[in-house]
């Protein structure tokens, strides 16, 4: 094997092809436009408006901030990792800080929803008790209590994420500098997978082909049944 064709078998093609490319790249921007819109209306129109100044709103404005926030910094990286899944050409710190981002965004969106239902639960079956506790200063208290959380909460993954490389042979400590790619991985976990897939009898054409839409899948769920 030549150091690509290792590579290849180690960590896959370097990206998923034109025919697939190009229309994930057409979704990708769709819901990139849209989304940054979408949401920047949804901003807009709360903030502007003073009767729309109620505790339901600051929720829903909170959820449009983080997805502006995955939109704006993590969906163009997720795109480029479909052109091109190694090299990772960015360095460390934009490493770190994807992994920061996907995981804050995430958890502040979780737990807003979270909140959020908790909220309209009580006005639906406690509406004395609810409304006893209603206000501005709390729902600001519990956005900035959520937002704390997700911030620390998705630190360690940016700790831990760092810019990995593959060696030749496993163990060796001769890395390979087109293998870098960015990841939270226990150094022991590639060489594995690498020995699987050089084996012919394990090496599955069929995933290699369906896993590389999972994630755009999985992206479009999300993102109508969440968008604005």
């Amino acid at each position: 094997f030549t150091d690509e064709e290792f590579l290849g078998q180690v960590l896959g093609p370097k990206n998923v092809g034109l025919r697939v490319l190009i229309p994930i790249t057409c979704m990708y921007l769709i819901l990139f436009i849209s989304g940054v819109l979408g949401n920047l209306a949804v901003c807009f129109v709360i903030v502007k408006n003073k009767s729309m100044h109620t505790p339901t709103n600051y929720y829903l404005f909170s959820l449009s901030i983080s997805d502006l926030l995955i939109l704006i910094l993590g969906l163009p990286n997720d795109l480029t990792i479909y052109w091109q899944q190694y090299p990772w050409l960015f360095g460390e710190v934009l490493c770190k800080g994807r992994s920061f981002v996907s995981e804050m965004t995430s958890y502040s969106s979780v737990l807003t929803i979270v909140a959020f239902s908790s909220e309209r639960y009580l006005a639906i079956c406690h509406p004395i008790y609810s409304h006893t506790m209603s206000g501005f200063k709390r729902t600001l208290r519990i956005l900035c209590i959520i937002w704390t959380i997700s911030f620390l909460f998705a630190i360690p993954f940016a700790l831990f994420t760092k810019v990995n490389y593959i060696d030749r042979p496993f163990h060796s400590g001769n890395y390979i500098n087109d293998s870098a790619f960015c990841a939270l991985l226990d150094s022991n976990v590639y060489p594995k997978v690498g020995q699987y897939s050089l084996n012919p009898s394990h090496n599955n054409s069929f995933s290699r082909r369906v896993i590389p839409f999972m994630k755009s899948l999985l992206f479009c769920s999300l993102y109508i049944l969440w968008g604005p």
